[in-house]
């Protein structure tokens, strides 16, 4: 006899929704290789032909400078477009009738249908 095996779905909330974290911790590696190579193994490079690696890590942490500036940008927007979805929410409701309000009023202020 076989058993079915159930799965029970799990709720799991997500770690950074933006990437900024991923985003900063890369930027640092990408810097902490920079200084490496060029503290430790600059001649070494330069015996080997291999210079570009230098540049390489410097590159990347140019480029990771650039992206962790966007995704602070990208998350600044997220956050004031939801403050605003809950300004619009908090003016519809307060405009909004209250249930029941249509039948409390007099019979000659309802509207016909």
């Amino acid at each position: 006899m076989s058993r079915e095996r159930r799965r029970l779905p799990v709720d799991v909330q997500p770690l950074d929704i933006d990437g900024s974290r991923a985003v900063a911790v890369g930027t640092l590696l990408w810097a902490l290789a920079f200084v490496v190579l060029l503290v430790f193994f600059r001649d070494d490079l330069a015996q080997a032909d291999r210079e570009w690696w230098l540049w390489s890590s410097l590159a990347g942490a140019g480029l990771g400078l650039i992206g962790w500036e966007y995704t602070r940008h990208r998350r600044s927007g997220q956050e004031d477009y939801a403050q605003a979805v809950q300004e619009v929410e908090q003016r519809r409701d307060a405009v909004r009738p209250q249930r029941g309000a249509r039948r409390n009023r007099p019979r000659y202020e309802r509207r016909r249908r």
